[in-house]
This record gives C-alpha cells, sequence and structure tokens, in this order.
C-alpha cells in the first residue's frame, strides 16, 4: 500500500510525539509536612513532597548536612508561620558572612538525578525564607556541583524576620543547567551572628523541564519521514 502524504505527516506527527514535549514543571519540592526537632539530621520530613517524573525515584534527595557542621530541624517555632512546619537550620556560629559560611562548610545539600532516558533542563529555584530572630547579619548563598561548588550562583542577607517570610527567585544560567543527564547536587550556604541564630526555610521548590529522550529507532523513523515528506514536495 502506498502511502499518502497525509498518512506521512500523521506518522511524522505521532513519532515526535513521542519526543515529548518539554514544558516547565514543579520537579523537586519540599514543604517539610512533619514536626521533628532541633538536629533531626535523617528525619522523614527532609524528604521531597514532590518528586517529577523524569527523576530517579531511587537517588538519594533528601535534604542532608553532608558536612556535620549544623543543625537542621522540622518545627513549628513561635510565632507561627502561615506555613507549618517549617526547616529550621542553625549554623551554629562561627560565620556571620556568606565568604565565612563558605570557608567554613555551613550548608545543607539536595540533590538530583534524571531517570534513565531523561534529560533535564534546570530554570530557577524558589523558596521563602526569614530570619528566626532580630541578630543581623543572617542570609544564604547557593552553589551547585556543575562547577565544582567554585562560584555563586546566588546569595543574599535576610531582611524579613519570622513570622513574615521572603519569597525568593534564583534563575539558574542555562550555560551550566542545560541538558543534564547525571546528578546535580546544590549546596544552601548559611551564616548568622552567633550558635542559636536559626535561618528558617519552607516551600523550597526547583523549576524546570524533563524531556524523555528518543530511542534510536524512533530517531530514524522520524527522519525517513521527514526525507520522504521532502522528496514528494519536490516531485
Amino acid at each position: 500500500m502506498r502511502l499518502t502524504r497525509s498518512s506521512w505527516v500523521c506518522i511524522f506527527i505521532v513519532v515526535a510525539s513521542r519526543l515529548g514535549l518539554a514544558v516547565p514543571i514543579t520537579l523537586l519540592e519540599y514543604t517539610f509536612p512533619t514536626a521533628g526537632g532541633a538536629g533531626v539530621e535523617v528525619h522523614s520530613s527532609l524528604n521531597p513532597t514532590t518528586v517529577a517524573v523524569g527523576l530517579n525515584p531511587s537517588f538519594n534527595m533528601a535534604i542532608r548536612d553532608t558536612a556535620g557542621t549544623i543543625t537542621l530541624g522540622t518545627e513549628n517555632p513561635t510565632p507561627n508561620y502561615a506555613t507549618q512546619p517549617v526547616l529550621r537550620v542553625d549554623p551554629d556560629g562561627n560565620s556571620s558572612s556568606l565568604a565565612q559560611a563558605i570557608t567554613n562548610n555551613k550548608y545543607f545539600v539536595f540533590a538530583l538525578q534524571p531517570d534513565l532516558n531523561y534529560e533535564l533542563d534546570l530554570l530557577q529555584l524558589e523558596f521563602l525564607t526569614a530570619r528566626g530572630g532580630a541578630g543581623t547579619p543572617r542570609g544564604w548563598g547557593l552553589r551547585s556541583s556543575v562547577d565544582g561548588y567554585a562560584s555563586t550562583i546566588a546569595g543574599a542577607d535576610i531582611t524579613t524576620v519570622r513570622a513574615t517570610w521572603s519569597s525568593v527567585t534564583v534563575p539558574l544560567p542555562a550555560s551550566y543547567f542545560e541538558g543534564i543527564t547525571g546528578p546535580v547536587t546544590f549546596r544552601m550556604y548559611v551564616y548568622s551572628p552567633a550558635d542559636g541564630s536559626t535561618i528558617e526555610f519552607d516551600n523550597i521548590r526547583l523549576i524546570g523541564e524533563a524531556t524523555l529522550l528518543p530511542e534510536p529507532a524512533t530517531m530514524s523513523l522520524l527522519a525517513v519521514g521527514a526525507l520522504i515528506l521532502v522528496r514528494r514536495r519536490r516531485k
């Protein structure tokens, strides 16, 4: 049976659909739904509450203190935030600037890895943050494994005090975060003026695109379909 031009167009569309149309989605989200307490480093509430299709579900995506230099806890602090519980981070002193936090390894991490046959474009990181008290300076800085944690993507002093959140959006540069096919780890550095001066976070959300990579057979069929369309158009 000889296929008509419209038939080949239909085949072309069907095959193209198998390539996947990537749109920005929430790849990872941490909302800390369960209160734990100060020093709870491996509490279940530090795991992501949202994991998108396209991420490896067996990869460790929990927020962790891998350097062992800070204290993490999921708590219901007073005065109350509109969102409860929240992530409370105590840098345990010795770091009153981002530069000192980097030197002293005052950070927590979260990480992700694309699932088999997926590619990721990471677009931006969103989160809420506030100081746990009036003492300043307190702030944050973001680095990642894509350049060996060499450069700071973004960072700032925190201007609001519990229970008033600051809403932060950090664009992720395409030159580093497009076409991700391996694991990526983010480090969130934190600093405060004294031991016990906490920094608090909630609704940490990584926005991006997960694209299913085509199988070689799919690409071959797509190429054949395109070639036939071109030849028919020339006739």
